[in-house]
This record gives C-alpha cells, structure tokens and sequence, in this order.
C-alpha cells in the first residue's frame, strides 16, 4: 500500500499531536522498538517534528538488551511494536506505547522551530 506525502504528512502530525500531549518535546529521547512499518515511519516523523531525538532499535533485540540500551539513551518514552508488550514491561520505569497509540488526537501541533536546543542526550559518553 502507498501513500502520498501529505498522508504521511497528516499521521505524522497526528502521533506528533500525541507526543506533545504526552509531554515529548525538544532534546527528550523517544526510544521506538518496533518493526518496519507505516508506523514506524510517522513515528520518526513526529518525533523530528517536536524536536525529539529518535532512537531506533532492532526489534530482534530481547527484553533484557533493550533495557540496557535504555540504561544508556534514557527514554522519556518508548513506544513498541505489536508483540513486543513484554519489552515495555521491562522498562517498567519509562512511558510506553503501543505504535498504535501514537495516531494522536488528529490535531496539527506546532512545530518546532529549531530555536532551543538540547545537546546533553547527544554529549554523554558511550559505555565500554
């Protein structure tokens, strides 16, 4: 199924609505563990838009690898894919979705605007 660039234009608005609404804004982390899909991208999307920093992950990976990489890029949310429920239960501690829960309100949210920037997620040192 394809879409056209204002459909994804119009999901990715939607799930960025929902993330505001949820209070992911500039420089907060949204950790997304899901498959490849529509969804996965208007997630990416919306979270650029808000000014979020998107950290894929491979939807192989277990429960427990996902937890440490969390302990690392510190999510302010996690949204998972369908069968992945057991992942958000591991991050007990971090917000989490389903990818579906990310279609939002359908309300066309401000955008940001580049102006602040919060480079701190960015700065830390990666573990050895």
């Amino acid at each position: 199924m394809a879409w056209t660039w204002g459909e994804l234009d119009a999901r990715a608005d939607a799930a960025a609505a929902a993330l505001i609404d949820a209070g992911v804004g500039s420089g907060d982390v949204v950790m997304l563990h899901a498959p490849n899909s529509r969804d996965y991208l208007s997630v990416m999307f919306a979270t650029w838009r808000v000014g979020g920093i998107i950290t894929p992950t491979n939807a192989k990976l277990t429960a427990g690898e996902l937890v440490q990489l969390a302990e690392v890029v510190r999510p302010a949310l996690l949204i998972v894919g369908a069968g992945a429920e057991d992942h958000a239960t591991a991050l007990d501690a971090t917000p989490s979705w389903a990818v579906s829960d990310a279609s939002g309100s359908g309300a066309t949210p401000p955008r940001w605007d580049g102006s602040s920037t919060n480079t701190s997620a960015l700065e830390c040192p990666m573990p050895r």
